[in-house]
């Protein structure tokens, strides 16, 4: 007979981290409840892993069916903490034994250029709204904001997350002027092969086609984005990672058609019609591995469209103890959030970084660059690819589960709930469950809301 432990959990966040946490903590027999904000479990290998990963998608999403289903999980949809339930409600009211959240980062850091935001969707766009809309616009029910991808886009950030926005705004412009055609091409066939081989077998290029190559800038060199998980420490280490880095960057120029621009930082924009119509930026120069303006320097890059992928951060929740860009936490070996005996924090929303690798030196979840599955030398090796995110899920999985270890020695601490209390926090569930709609059949509530995969 399974042993149940006297003490209810709460989980904010289902996905990967959040899923393996439940997961964990209801083998050990503790009852865990899981708050999503949305009506699936999914985080962002639904939002936020390019569409093209559909093989990948449909396989992580059952590892976390799996998870959900345990015996002693309740999931609760349509809920987040900060705007259905208040976080001083969900501390004093409820009475968990301990809540852990797994929220992740979903909010875009800003450009910090000021008033450059009173332009949003007038001609700029961050990168988690483009990357929701590019995973779901095709669906027949989509009723969410629509993105024009113009030529001659400009992409500011670095990194394998805006190699895939290239990707995407290439690839995008590249199918719309073939429509125009009249040639009809698969964005599964377009990713596989990359824009340039599309064009070559009906005999076109972009010149030829007549599309206007986006550009990527980045602030510091090729040679230092951060691509590979290299170590840097000594003269050779450098040279190879430097090495892999340009190489990787120059098989994406070439595969996906797009220009990239080194030692460039945002400095100014200008509008007309109100709408942006170009962004300046200041160069820079590397003097004694410190980045520092190039005088008075600058590129101008005329466009009306400008996406911004320089990484994400938590959607910080109000009343929660943080340090600007993330939880505040005290106790860093079980991730503790300063002021509170139960409250702990897992991934993002205690590194306040949105980059999958430092999410996994913290030993935490899913991330927004787990859009970033090119982590190799060669980005036309589509299954290499998809092991190595794969590999990096399990990772995350397995980090959760030694975290997991050491906040249960903390629960453990805390005197048993009363029947009572379990009671009521059973009720104020299945209450919440029943506003939203769900009557606790996880496969018909999925199938009421699965997402209409575009046909490869």
């Amino acid at each position: 007979m399974e042993h149940v432990r006297k003490h209810y959990v709460a989980v904010i966040g289902g996905a990967v981290a959040g899923a393996e946490a439940s997961y964990q903590l209801a083998q050990q027999g503790y009852k865990v409840v899981v708050f999503d904000q949305l009506n699936l479990p999914y985080g962002k290998i639904e939002d936020g892993l390019p569409k093209w990963h559909h093989k990948l998608r449909e396989k992580e999403i059952s590892k976390i069916d799996e998870k959900i289903l345990h015996n002693n999980i309740r999931f609760i949809p349509q809920v987040k903490i900060g705007r259905d339930i208040s976080f001083d409600q969900l501390i004093n009211e409820w009475g968990f034994s301990a809540i852990i959240f797994a929220t992740g980062a979903w909010k875009d850091r800003p450009l910090g250029i000021k008033n450059i935001d009173n332009y949003i969707n007038k001609g700029l766009v961050y990168q988690n709204p483009l990357l929701f809309w590019f995973n779901h616009y095709h669906e027949s029910d989509y009723n969410g904001r629509m993105y024009n991808i113009e030529e001659g886009t400009a992409v500011i950030g670095g990194g394998l997350a805006s190699l895939d926005v290239m990707k995407i705004v290439m690839m995008e412009t590249v199918m719309h002027a073939l429509i125009k055609k009249g040639i009809g091409v698969s964005m599964y066939d377009m990713e596989k092969d990359g824009v340039l081989k599309t064009l070559e077998k009906h005999n076109l290029s972009v010149e030829k086609l007549g599309v206007k190559k986006s550009t990527l800038f980045y602030r510091r060199r090729v040679v230092d984005m951060p691509l590979v998980p290299r170590p840097r420490d000594t003269e050779k280490q450098k040279a190879d990672a430097e090495r892999i880095s340009k190489k990787l960057v120059d098989k994406y120029t070439e595969k996906f058609q797009f220009n990239i621009e080194e030692l460039c930082v945002l400095k100014d924009f200008e509008t007309k019609y109100d709408n942006i119509s170009s962004v300046i930026f200041q160069k820079m120069k590397i003097e004694d591995g410190k980045l520092v303006n190039d005088g008075d320097k600058e590129v101008k890059f005329d466009t009306t469209f400008v996406i911004s992928s320089i990484g994400s951060i938590p959607d910080l929740i109000p009343g929660m103890p943080n340090n600007g860009t993330s939880m505040a936490i005290e106790n860093k070996e079980t991730s503790r959030v300063k002021g509170y005996t139960n409250l702990f924090g897992i991934g993002n929303a205690v590194t306040g970084r949105g980059n999958i690798n430092e999410s996994l030196k913290h030993s935490k979840g899913i991330t927004q660059n787990i859009i970033e599955s090119h982590l190799n030398e060669d980005p036309d090796n589509a299954t290499r690819n998809t092991t190595v995110l794969t590999d990096k899920l399990r990772q995350v999985e397995n980090r959760v589960d030694k975290k997991i270890s050491t906040i249960v020695e903390e629960i453990e601490c805390q005197a048993p709930q009363s029947e009572e209390l379990i009671k009521l926090i059973a009720s104020k569930v299945k209450q919440l469950q029943q506003k939203a709609g769900f009557d606790g059949d996880y496969y018909a509530w999925k199938e009421k809301f699965k997402k209409n995969r575009l046909a490869q």
